[in-house]
């Protein structure tokens, strides 16, 4: 009973000390939110105030800051003082090629993304056949040049993370593809990393373009892989 009794006791204080952890993770979290909303807000309040003294005459503008100061004679200047003071130090986007891998911005290259100077190049992909058949022929109304002109396709990652930072999906293709052919169909290959890809068909009002996936993991057997709602799933 003694051994049970004690071995209930370091439960709790695992517990309690895992709990600890996590509540002053969180207030160092939002501690840094708060000092970064802080600093915009700042930023902003000095930016409006410049906004409206620019149709103002501004012979002189002085900004001071403990034993120094700067002297500025337009609201052109001011916004220059402003970007280099504050917004370039602490909204720098990340360079590709100074050194570091900073990440969710930055991350190992594949295809034409990632920074491969930073962060190497991604080891664990696999390489997809994607189809691409379409026949715009045959339509009672609609010429088929008129619904090939409207159509286009590319092949997308659904990343929770990027939307909610306000980036759009990666697409394979930096521009979406085109159909030049009243009926054809396309092969693309192509080395991707794990996620929920799709092929995206944008302008296809008649339904006459379909999609499949295949993996060629085993390049002499192809595997076709199951489209859900617009998804991919290797």
């Amino acid at each position: 009973m003694q051994r049970l009794n004690e071995g209930g006791r370091q439960q709790a204080e695992a517990a309690v000390a895992e709990a600890v952890r996590r509540k002053l993770q969180a207030a160092v979290e939002t501690e840094h939110t708060y000092r970064h909303i802080l600093a915009f807000t700042a930023f902003m309040a000095a930016y409006l105030t410049a906004l409206g003294l620019s149709d103002q005459d501004l012979p002189s503008v002085c900004l001071a800051g403990g034993a120094t100061s700067a002297r500025f004679g337009s609201s052109g200047e001011v916004l220059d003082y402003i970007e280099g003071r504050l917004v370039a130090p602490h909204w720098r986007d990340p360079v590709c090629g100074d050194g570091a891998c900073e990440a969710p911005i930055e991350f190992a290259a594949f295809g034409r993304f990632g920074c491969k100077a930073d962060c190497g190049v991604e080891p664990n992909t696999t390489r997809l056949l994607v189809k691409v058949r379409s026949n715009f022929g045959g339509h009672p109304l609609l010429a088929p040049r008129l619904l090939m002109a409207a159509a286009r396709w590319n092949v997308c990652l659904m990343d929770a993370a990027r939307r909610q930072r306000g980036d759009p999906d990666l697409c394979w293709f930096e521009r979406d593809q085109v159909f030049t052919e009243a009926a054809a169909t396309r092969l693309e290959t192509m080395d991707v990393i794990d996620g929920s890809w799709y092929v995206a068909v944008q302008g296809d009002y008649a339904g006459r373009v379909q999609g499949a996936v295949y993996s060629m993991q085993d390049p002499d057997n192809p595997k076709q892989l199951t489209l859900q709602a617009g998804r991919c799933q290797p």
